[in-house]
């Protein structure tokens, strides 16, 4: 449900950073609003991560072992150098599972920005 949520603030970001320039504006003027919202929805993505990842990993073993379900992978055959690694990574792919949910709203904003980029577009015209 939250990734469902994160998913729809980062288009929501997107439109209405986008949505009145490609409204009233010229083309030219698309490419630095593009730029300024690709930005902001990076920098979002990137918090996310930063907090996600820590607050994840951090709480997960004390919060087994409060629940007592700790005992459960200590009894398997995995080691504990296997189980406490283990928990930071699934922190980091939740915070990559935000990134691959932003991915939707940043390609097209970032294909606006290719688009006029004076860089890019003399490149193609050359």
């Amino acid at each position: 449900m939250a990734l469902a949520v994160w998913t729809l603030v980062m288009m929501g970001i997107g439109a209405l950073g986008l949505g009145p320039t490609l409204y009233s504006a010229q083309w030219e003027d698309v490419g630095p609003i593009a730029a300024m919202v690709f930005s902001l929805q990076m920098i979002l993505v990137l918090f996310a991560i930063s907090l996600v990842v820590p607050a994840l990993s951090a709480g997960s073993i004390n919060g087994d072992r409060t629940a007592g379900t700790l005992a459960t992978p200590q009894a398997s055959l995995l080691s504990p150098t296997e189980i406490v690694l283990g928990k930071p990574l699934a922190g980091f792919l939740t915070g990559l599972a935000f990134l691959v949910l932003a991915l939707p709203s940043l390609v097209p904003i970032a294909a606006a920005w290719r688009h006029r980029d004076p860089v890019h577009a003399a490149g193609r015209s050359g």
